[in-house]
């Protein structure tokens, strides 16, 4: 996988809307600054803004909690897209309980990402 941050690429807080016109990269090499170009076509990318917020309750480690996830889409999530938490060293015993409202549909975990 391709992670923007650990390449030192950032995507704008409101995130990249489709049809967007001028997006362009440019770069300082070893060997001198390359000129600025356009892309031909920018894939959309969603953003939270800042808005997303994870609450743990009770928030004590070791003991089984219950996740809050509360966040405000700048952009529509289609049929068919996920939105997807990872939660580094966490661990699940057994099936996972949702309480997810419409039009979530559920959720999931993989042990072996954690």
């Amino acid at each position: 996988p391709f992670y923007l941050l650990a390449s030192g690429f950032v995507i704008p807080g409101p995130g990249v809307r489709a049809r967007n016109n001028g997006m362009a990269i440019a770069a300082v090499t070893p060997r001198g600054p390359v000129a600025s170009q356009p892309f031909d076509s920018v894939q959309a990318v969603g953003s939270f803004n800042n808005s997303a917020v994870l609450s743990y309750s009770p928030g004590v480690a070791g003991q089984p909690t219950t996740l809050g996830l509360k966040f405000v889409s700048m952009m529509a999530i289609a049929p068919g897209e996920a939105v997807t938490l990872h939660l580094a060293g966490f661990t699940a015993d057994g099936p996972l309980g949702s309480n997810i409202s419409s039009p979530f549909c559920g959720m999931s975990w993989d042990a072996g990402l954690s």
